[in-house]
């Protein structure tokens, strides 16, 4: 949990680099576009419940496999694969109502 934690942290810092970035860049598409996909993604996760945060960031970016966020987390890995289920649907609700 603690090295989730470690990873909110730094992506929040990311973000808010982004942020400034692309007012600093946005004569620059390709940036401005990765920007924008970026806080997408970022204010995606940052919907999700914290657990199932957790894990998407255990899974996704720290590219552990079930079993390593499973132990990470003091978890079993049945239980991180359905919580990836979850946060995939939850992502996806999302797309379907932003449009």
């Amino acid at each position: 949990m603690l090295l989730a934690r470690r990873h909110l942290r730094t992506e929040h810092r990311r973000r808010q680099a982004a942020a400034v970035a692309a007012g600093n860049h946005a004569h620059d598409d390709g940036h401005a576009g990765r920007v924008t996909d970026a806080l997408w993604v970022t204010q995606a996760l940052a919907a999700l419940p914290e657990r199932h945060r957790e894990v998407v960031i255990l899974r996704y970016w720290g590219e552990l496999t079930s079993r390593e966020v499973a132990r990470a987390l003091g978890l079993r890995p049945g239980t991180v694969r359905y919580l990836l289920l979850q946060a995939r649907r939850m992502v996806r609700d999302r797309i379907g109502e932003s449009g």
